[in-house]
């Protein structure tokens, strides 16, 4: 589903987070709302964004169009969550380079909204979260439950992402927090990724924080 962000005006730098492992998209059986999916509400849901250049970081959001989750004897079996590209805001500058900022992440030198107006994350696999489920990495979420291995659609690119995440379950809700950083190149998003910029140069590493929680 999943904050999906990306890149920006803004080492200052990414903050610390859990570092996604991005590979190449894994295959997915279609995932189908049944009597078993539970509706994301998207009111309350955001992915949120934060990037960063040398002399600055920007953070905004981004909202779901729709959502849902698979249920499977009582645990959460997959996922599929589309996100509005053209929701995308910006929140720590005055209102006139908010729109500015923001208008320039919607143009083709980043998500190139017009062609490209919404991202997906399909999480197609759960498992719970151990101590080794990441033994190259140091795992900054607190107390991390899951495992979420899926992928993203960000443009015409699609790539597996896996990452920790906290889910709760209950009988009347479901909700689930992640955050990590990516590596926007890894979607053909290049846009100022030359450190020759200097100042201009944008940081390709961008923070994604996931809030979803279910009607």
């Amino acid at each position: 589903m999943m904050a999906l962000p990306l890149f920006f005006y803004a080492c200052a730098c990414a903050p610390e987070a859990d570092k996604a492992e991005v590979g190449d998209a894994i295959e997915i059986v279609d995932i189908q709302q049944d009597s078993n999916h539970w509706v994301v509400d998207t009111n309350v849901s955001l992915v949120s964004w934060i990037g960063s250049k040398p002399t600055a970081s920007h953070h905004g959001n981004f909202k779901l169009s729709n959502g849902f989750f698979v249920l499977e004897n009582g645990s959460i079996k997959s996922g599929v969550f589309t996100i509005n590209v053209n929701s995308l805001e910006v929140v720590d500058l005055d209102q006139e380079n908010n729109l500015k900022l923001a208008n320039h992440l919607l143009s083709e030198d980043f998500f190139n909204s017009v062609k490209f107006p919404t991202a997906k994350f399909i999480m197609a696999h759960i498992a719970p979260f151990s101590p080794d489920s990441f033994p190259n990495e140091k795992v900054f979420t607190k107390n991390p439950t899951h495992i979420i291995t899926g992928n993203l659609t960000l443009n015409d690119s699609t790539k597996s992402i896996r990452f920790p995440a906290i889910i709760f379950t209950t009988e009347k809700s479901i909700s689930a927090q992640a955050n990590f950083n990516i590596n926007r190149s890894d979607w053909g998003l290049s846009y100022g990724n030359d450190q020759s910029l200097g100042d201009k140069f944008i940081s390709p590493t961008v923070n994604l924080n996931l809030e979803i929680k279910t009607k």
